[in-house]
């Protein structure tokens, strides 16, 4: 087992109590929450946390797989998201595609050259889109208007 540089002790044993500890805290549990669940005082828990090395670097080291796994997942899960919201701006009902053309364009801006004209004009990027998607519609229901008519 590795020593400690600065002592030259060995590092402390987690008791197995400690560890489920470890597991409820990161899991987003309160420390009122993780002491009830294991019957022992808030202080102790507090006490582990807050004074205890060997538990603090556990909980550290295991803060940063965890956090090392959320950046891993990421990019996927943007993808997925960002596919969602594209299908909902063009198959949802219209109450449920604006809401998410608004949240699109509150999460994410507009950042290109029409973002400057639209504003010029006097709108948000958010009606631009909203009138730009109106205009599609309306040019595919005229197109199809005409269509039916010939």
């Amino acid at each position: 087992m590795p020593e400690h540089k600065a002592s030259g002790k060995k590092p402390a044993k987690l008791k197995p109590i400690q560890l489920k500890a470890l597991d409820f805290i990161l899991s987003g549990l309160t420390l009122t929450e993780v002491s009830e669940k294991l019957g022992v005082s808030r202080q102790t828990v507090s006490e582990w946390k807050n004074h205890n090395p060997a538990f603090r670097a556990k909980l550290e080291e295991l803060q940063a797989e965890a956090e090392e796994e959320m950046r891993n997942l990421l990019p996927a899960y943007n993808t997925f998201m960002l596919s969602q919201l594209r299908k909902l701006a063009q198959e949802a009902p219209p109450t449920i595609r604006l809401e998410a053309i608004r949240y699109f364009f509150d999460r994410f801006g507009q950042k290109d050259e029409a973002s400057a004209t639209t504003s010029a004009a006097g709108l948000s990027p958010q009606d631009a889109m909203i009138l730009e998607v109106m205009q599609q519609r309306r040019g595919r229901e005229m197109r199809s208007e005409w269509e039916r008519n010939e």
